[in-house]
């Protein structure tokens, strides 16, 4: 287990550079200090129970980044499953119906939860959560080409794998 000082050491060296990711995607410098915070208090409680991380700088970053699209989703209040099981109770009179559209959900879940990761993300944010292009690219800090050609890629995979299943 890593000691506070050690934390400390490597929290002060690594700070600046967490809150110039944060302050890409959150511009008020307070917020995104806060978020850097939250991230170093979500490292220090996950490193208790977990062994020294190998690549402790990429766990840092990758864990403020999520922070990042918490706080996005936290403003945008969206509850994407509800609002999708909204939908189904709507569009669906017949139970026979809602269940298969529900059982059609899960499998989807299951394909965008074997994609990369980065995939993973900017399906969900534009698909399931509705933000915009440019939302995802900032959010992700990639260019608004790299969001649309990992979205048609995510898109495409998941159709091969969701009509590979659905038509066995």
């Amino acid at each position: 287990m890593m000691t506070v000082k050690d934390f400390q050491i490597k929290a002060v060296a690594i700070r600046p550079k967490l809150l110039r990711i944060a302050q890409q995607s959150i511009p008020n410098r307070e917020e995104a200090e806060d978020l850097v915070q939250d991230t170093f208090l979500r490292i220090w409680m996950a490193q208790a129970n977990e062994n020294r991380y190998e690549n402790w700088e990429a766990v840092v970053v990758k864990t403020l980044k999520n922070s990042i699209i918490d706080e996005f989703r936290k403003r945008k209040n969206n509850e994407p499953i509800d609002e999708y099981e909204d939908v189904l109770s709507s569009n669906f009179t017949n139970p026979h119906q809602r269940l298969e559209g529900l059982e059609k959900w899960e499998i989807l879940q299951q394909i965008i939860n074997q994609l990369p990761h980065l995939q993973q993300s900017i399906i969900t944010l534009k698909d399931i959560e509705g933000y915009e292009t440019e939302d995802i690219a900032k959010i992700t800090q990639s260019s608004i080409d790299s969001v649309r050609m990992n979205l048609s890629r995510a898109r495409k995979k998941v159709k091969e794998v969701f009509l590979q299943i659905t038509e066995r």
